[in-house]
């Protein structure tokens, strides 16, 4: 694949409700620090 090929990804911006409901069905595992700030994810490094 060459540069003329390649497609940008547009970020995906959360609710919420869609925060909650990955956390409820176990997107994120259960010791990351991951925080919802400005419809961004924000993961956080683990010590």
């Amino acid at each position: 694949m060459n540069l003329a090929e390649m497609k940008l990804a547009t970020p995906k911006r959360f609710t919420i409700a869609e925060y909650h409901r990955l956390t409820e069905i176990g997107f994120f595992a259960e010791d990351d620090r991951v925080e919802l700030i400005v419809e961004k994810f924000i993961r956080w490094q683990r010590n």
